[in-house]
């Protein structure tokens, strides 16, 4: 009696342990298993969000930098009322050269006119120098290292006397302006 006692017992304490693990102990172990499913898919967020916060300070760092460098170069783009300055520009950097800048004028009379859309003009210029061949070269060589941006288009260049190595360089250039 004691054996059937016993096995009721082994039998019932089965059944509540087997009852137990499918009733209960299965469920929470789904339960934290779709824990952990929701638990890696926000770690994944995190992990791109972490991503998308570092790269947006590198698109920043970079855009800043990009908006530097274009705020030097519109500032290479000189204004109506800087005209002055650009001849004595030109000039020094003639005398860097050993060339004289002898006329520096512009060929477009309605430049000054404020008619214009644009927002970069480019002003047409005559530029004449006197100089040594090897000189004037250099000068009009040298041009991209101003503070602004003039390019030339057609240069004549002749002898001022015979007999001598002084030459007259005449420029035709364009004068990129920023139009106000």
């Amino acid at each position: 009696m004691q054996k059937k006692i016993f096995i009721i017992q082994l039998v019932a304490l089965i059944l509540v342990g087997a009852g137990w693990y499918f009733l209960w102990f299965e469920r929470q172990e789904k339960k934290l298993l779709s824990e952990q499913g929701k638990l890696e898919q926000i770690s994944d967020k995190l992990k791109n969000a972490r991503n998308a916060n570092i790269n947006i300070r590198h698109i920043e760092e970079k855009f800043k930098e990009q908006q530097a460098r274009l705020d030097q170069e519109k500032s290479k783009f000189i204004r109506k009322d800087q005209l002055t300055i650009v001849t004595s520009s030109m000039n020094s950097f003639a005398g860097q050269y050993d060339v004289r800048l002898m006329d520096f004028t512009s060929t477009d009379e309605n430049f000054m006119l404020s008619g214009q859309t644009t927002k970069v003009i480019a002003l047409p210029i005559m530029i004449t120098v006197h100089g040594d061949f090897i000189n004037i070269g250099r000068y009009i060589e040298n041009w991209p290292t101003l503070p602004f941006y003039v390019i030339p288009e057609m240069i004549t260049i002749s002898r001022l006397q015979e007999g001598q190595n002084l030459l007259q360089a005449q420029i035709s250039a364009r004068l990129y302006t920023w139009n106000d």
